[in-house]
């Protein structure tokens, strides 16, 4: 959920500069700016579990893995509320350097997930590759629910899929009251959208969780 904040222009997502950070190879250092941000915002976290975005590129960078190690050996229970989400469209150039960079993670309790679950490149195959602990079923999936049948059977049956085999699943792109209730209905555990919070510096997350608390308590009653 990175986002710039520009004089002129104001907030900047993602999607208007990450291609940029791509094309100049920025990739591992950006990725390694927000694991030491988030480091230096812990406290407001809470040790709530934090996603980070990483490419391809840099899970096989060997000197991004030294360095998120060498983080834990400083903050021993990093791998306990950060975890990594990899996305799902792009080709690993070497699976044999994506599969140790993986394995060295796991080795050291940090979790694995697939970003984007179902719009990339050999989605099964990724699965059985690589050590996954969740994945995020894709928001162009999700936010044709209501309308597509087809939609609507492509998450039944990841949901099935992912229940089968241990993992944690969320899904994106979650905008509305009743988008949220189909998802409970298919008992979807988790998800991520502007009906739960749009982006937010770190100093809102405390007013956000108390607002979303009586909102969630309010959905309960109601339901």
């Amino acid at each position: 959920m990175i986002r710039l904040v520009h004089p002129e222009y104001g907030t900047v997502p993602a999607y208007q500069f990450i291609d940029q950070i791509m094309q100049h190879n920025k990739e591992k250092k950006l990725a390694l700016f927000i694991l030491n941000y988030v480091i230096c915002y812990r406290s407001y976290f809470h040790n709530r579990k934090i996603a980070i975005n990483i490419s391809s590129k840099t899970l096989v960078d060997p000197h991004f893995i030294n360095c998120v190690l060498q983080l834990k050996e400083q903050y021993q229970d990093l791998n306990q509320w950060v975890y990594f989400e990899l996305t799902e469209s792009e080709i690993f150039e070497s699976v044999g350097q994506a599969i140790e960079s993986a394995s060295r993670l796991s080795m050291h309790d940090f979790v694995l997930s697939i970003d984007d679950f179902g719009t990339g490149y050999s989605s099964l195959k990724q699965l059985e590759t690589l050590t996954f602990n969740s994945l995020k079923l894709d928001l162009s999936f999700i936010q044709a629910i209501p309308t597509s049948i087809t939609a609507a059977a492509i998450v039944e049956s990841c949901l099935l899929l992912t229940k089968r085999l241990n993992l944690e699943t969320v899904a994106e792109g979650v905008e509305s009251l009743s988008l949220w209730q189909q998802l409970q209905e298919m008992n979807c555990p988790l998800a991520q959208g502007y009906f739960i919070s749009p982006p937010l510096p770190y100093n809102s997350i405390d007013a956000w969780y108390q607002q979303w608390q009586q909102k969630s308590g309010n959905l309960t009653l109601s339901a």
